[in-house]
């Protein structure tokens, strides 16, 4: 598993990531600091599999792009960012995406606007990748 942008991890969260090499993460700070070599970094990993499933937490999203969430807290990642992010995973295997950490409760419309684009976002970044076209 590969986790890209978290913050405000807990520390059973942080203890866990240490001890399993089986995931990485990478906080929101340190995509944007280095973004093309987690880009790649994001291919490399989805490439060698036969499936990879993505999910999307709208958590990593700072609050100002996604304020109705469980855990909002500022310094996440842009729309833009998390864009990049997806588009670099969609170009593997992908089996399914799914989207969480939406409360619709406290929301307005503009995270599950934020989230309605982000899938849309994907979908079309793996149609285009494996050759299919939206048209069909």
């Amino acid at each position: 598993a590969l986790v890209v942008g978290a913050r405000a991890l807990s520390r059973e969260e942080v203890e866990y990531v240490a001890s399993n090499g089986e995931v990485a993460y990478i906080s929101a700070q340190e995509f944007r600091r280095r973004r093309e070599e987690y880009l790649r970094e994001i291919r490399a990993r989805v490439e060698p599999h036969q499936r990879v499933y993505v999910s999307l937490d709208m958590d990593v999203l700072d609050p100002a792009f996604a304020p109705a969430v469980g855990n909002p807290s500022p310094g996440g990642l842009t729309t833009w960012e998390l864009e990049q992010a997806l588009e670099a995973a969609m170009g593997g295997p992908v089996v399914g995406l799914d989207l969480c950490e939406v409360y619709p409760h406290y929301d307005h419309g503009v995270t599950a606007a934020t989230g309605a684009h982000l899938v849309l976002w994907g979908l079309h970044h793996y149609l285009a990748s494996h050759g299919e076209g939206l048209g069909g």
